[in-house]
């Protein structure tokens, strides 16, 4: 038996089709959200900050990013990779919305927990949520102490001079940055 592909497939294997796996579009929930997991490691890789992915789905987080304030330059060990040790690690959580909704944009803050019950994020799961809202291409980096214990987040970037509760959280990649602690 040939697969479409033209390569001949194992007698073994039960022949299936999975229309989903053949369509090229972005219609799942699943599938956006991986899409702007992709949208989100080039915007912080391409600000200088490294990513790292855990394996697996059981983390409440979708990634580590680390601030090391790689300019390029030697770094204490000699090398050119300019990362020093002890550099800052974030767990963060990135979520995304399409839909506009009475006049703004609501991002869930929390996932679903063992019982099937949403729960909002913690500091003790998560640092920052980054939310991006797709259709403004605005992101928002919100640390989570801003928004606990609040499940339900709403956005305006739609607004020019909104004054929304999270809006000078946007474009705050800063935050994510080192702060070296006065000595």
């Amino acid at each position: 038996m040939k697969h479409k592909s033209g390569v001949l497939a194992s007698s073994a294997a039960p022949s299936t089709t999975n229309e989903e796996c053949d369509k090229p579009n972005v219609r799942s929930s699943k599938r956006r959200g991986e899409v702007v997991e992709l949208a989100f490691l080039y915007k912080a890789v391409s600000l200088g900050f490294g990513v790292a992915k855990p394996y697996g789905d059981s983390e409440c987080y979708d990634f580590i990013v680390d601030w090391s304030g790689d300019s390029g330059a030697p770094n204490s060990r000699g090398d050119s990779h300019g990362l020093e040790p002890g550099g800052c690690l974030w767990r963060v959580q990135v979520k995304s919305t399409h839909r506009y909704r009475k006049g703004g944009y609501l991002v869930g803050a929390c996932h679903f927990s063992a019982g099937g019950t949403k729960q909002a994020y913690t500091p003790e799961q998560i640092d920052f949520l980054v939310v991006c809202i797709v259709p403004e291409d605005a992101w928002y980096v919100i640390p989570v102490q801003a928004f606990v214990p609040r499940k339900w987040l709403s956005f305006y970037p739609q607004n020019s001079g909104s004054k929304g509760r999270y809006e000078h959280f946007r474009e705050a990649w800063y935050l994510m940055h080192c702060m070296e602690e006065a000595t």
